[in-house]
């Protein structure tokens, strides 16, 4: 006698629900979004919580990978020092820097996301800390010191996370600096200086910098980036909106591209490019929303679909994760994070996952690898 088919049906459906229905709540995911937890993420991250004067800290998350839904986890926020103003990790995500008034503090981070801070920290820096970053090497910190205008560099201890500063540091740069980028080969290293312009500045064999060229602009400068290719930076301009430069990988220096900037939202101070160098996400401080832009072939950029997407008050960052799936803000004046996924059917559009709350005036967001 043949098989009856519905009883074929009927084993398979059974063998099914033994396999999978166990695991399904790491399969299948909520509407809601949820959050991290074991099993349903890997990802963390991170934000610097710096309201003025008051003590700053960290809010640490767990990211679904999934929904791209934040989690806090536990022990968050981490206490980091006074007068916090950015947030920056190693190229291994084993150790997380934030500048403050003592200069940067350093933690390790844990398996689950929390934070440790290690032995030595905070390490001096100038003054007016204001901005941190590790070269691609995961060898040298570099911190951008507003008031004493000025770059404090650092050797890192891959082992402990300990800093310490290199002889020649600190290295005078442009006045009242902002923010600071490294190139993706590590060569180079990019000073956003407000009214002063963009410095251009060599990274020597021994973590050194030398200066090799400026960029002047008739507005603020408050940030660039260098996109993961190497081949433009793009830096926001609180006159001009966007201003997207060629990179010269042998010298470094920067050619502007056309003669004015793409425009974005009220008075742009944070900018940001996917891993994929296909988009650029510029935070609009006060019209409270991010512009996002598709990279055209020669560098130059253009609007995307749907752009730009409300955040919460005062967006002053801007963050893709390492997926390339989402993006996260910080929002200075409602204290929160929203969560932003990027569209695969409308490659680069932004579609708004939800809000996480965080300390007082995050100003600075990352995510690990």
């Amino acid at each position: 006698m043949p098989t009856h088919p519905i009883r074929i049906f009927s084993y398979w459906a059974a063998l099914f629900s033994l396999i999978f229905l166990p695991g399904c709540g790491n399969f299948f995911v909520s509407e809601s979004g949820g959050g991290g937890g074991a099993g349903t993420s890997s990802r963390f991250a991170y934000v610097a919580n710096g309201s003025a004067g008051a003590a700053g800290s960290v809010s640490a998350y767990s990211i679904n990978v999934f929904t791209g839904a934040l989690t806090q986890i536990s022990g968050s926020p981490f206490s980091a020092g006074t007068g916090v103003q950015s947030i920056a990790l190693d190229p291994t995500s084993k150790f997380l820097f934030v500048t403050n008034l003592s200069g940067v503090s350093v933690f390790t981070i844990s398996t689950d996301g929390a934070l440790t801070q290690v032995a030595g920290s905070p390490f001096s820096a100038g003054t007016g800390a204001i901005s941190v970053v590790v070269e691609p090497a995961g060898k040298f910190v570099y911190v951008a010191n507003n008031s004493s205008s000025d770059v404090s560099a650092f050797s890192l201890n891959a082992s402990t996370g300990g800093l310490t500063p290199l002889t020649s540091s600190p290295f005078s740069t442009l006045i009242g600096p902002r923010q600071i980028a490294v190139d993706p080969a590590g060569k180079f290293a990019y000073v956003a200086a407000g009214g002063s312009g963009i410095a251009i500045l060599k990274i020597n064999a021994d973590g050194s910098v030398s200066p090799v060229g400026t960029v002047t602009s008739t507005g603020t400068l408050s940030s660039i980036a260098i996109d993961p290719s190497g081949k433009f930076a793009y830096a926001t301009d609180s006159v001009n909106g966007v201003l997207a430069f060629t990179v010269n990988s042998s010298t470094g220096l920067l050619s502007q591209i056309g003669t004015s900037g793409t425009s974005a939202g009220t008075n742009p101070v944070a900018v940001t490019v996917d891993p994929s160098s296909r988009f650029v996400y510029v935070a609009n401080q006060n019209s409270n929303n991010v512009s996002g832009f598709s990279i055209l072939s020669n560098g130059s950029v253009t609007p995307l679909s749907g752009s730009p997407v409300a955040t919460g008050t005062a967006p002053v960052s801007v963050n893709v994760d390492s997926s390339d799936k989402f993006v996260y803000v910080a929002n200075s004046g409602s204290n929160n994070v929203t969560a932003l996924s990027i569209d695969t059917n409308v490659p680069g559009k932004l579609n708004t996952i939800g809000t996480a709350s965080a300390g007082n005036g995050p100003v600075s967001v990352v995510t690990t690898k």
